[in-house]
């Protein structure tokens, strides 16, 4: 088995369609143009498919307009830090939406959220780097978290532009997260 490839098929329910068969190697990573090692596309979109699989059958949940977890939230959470110390090299975006409320609470309330599964990812022993991205109110689809597998150049990216427009204002108590 060459080391570069995954030849491990996602985990599927027969809901999740036709894709979900695919056992076709996964290139685990490419150069990028400074010539630096860095997890491949083909990576990134069979760990999202992992966590997206993991996140639709058990959903995080939070109290009502609150940054509190729901006591299902561990088993929700805890599967998808699993996913994510298997692939160590990826970096993840913890977008957070939340229900229709005024834009300035809906951020700050996402951002909560993202801070709060942070928490519980390294508390189940991830240490993969995360970025938490409050999206807040954006759509009719309802409070949801959506996790996005993104190379560690690019979550650097994200939050170095997330500090710089001011969505995110706590500093990381200590944890390697942010």
């Amino acid at each position: 088995v060459h080391s570069n490839q995954l030849h491990h098929p996602p985990r599927c329910h027969s809901a999740m369609g036709a894709n979900c068969s695919s056992a076709a190697p996964v290139e685990l990573w490419e150069v990028d143009s400074m010539g630096n090692k860095v997890a491949s596309k083909e990576l990134l979109a069979y760990v999202k498919h992992e966590l997206d699989h993991s996140l639709y059958w058990s959903p995080i949940a939070f109290e009502v307009n609150s940054a509190k977890l729901e006591e299902s939230a561990n088993a929700a959470i805890r599967p998808c830090a699993e996913i994510l110390k298997r692939y160590d090299a990826v970096a993840v975006q913890i977008m957070v939406f939340t229900e229709e409320m005024p834009q300035i609470q809906a951020t700050g309330l996402a951002l909560q959220r993202a801070f709060a599964i942070q928490a519980k990812l390294s508390e189940f022993g991830c240490r993969n780097f995360t970025v938490p991205d409050a999206k807040g109110y954006t759509d009719n689809h309802g409070a949801r978290v959506e996790m996005l597998p993104i190379e560690k150049p690019k979550a650097g990216q994200i939050l170095d532009h997330l500090k710089e427009t001011g969505k995110l204002q706590r500093s990381c108590d200590g944890c390697q997260q942010q």
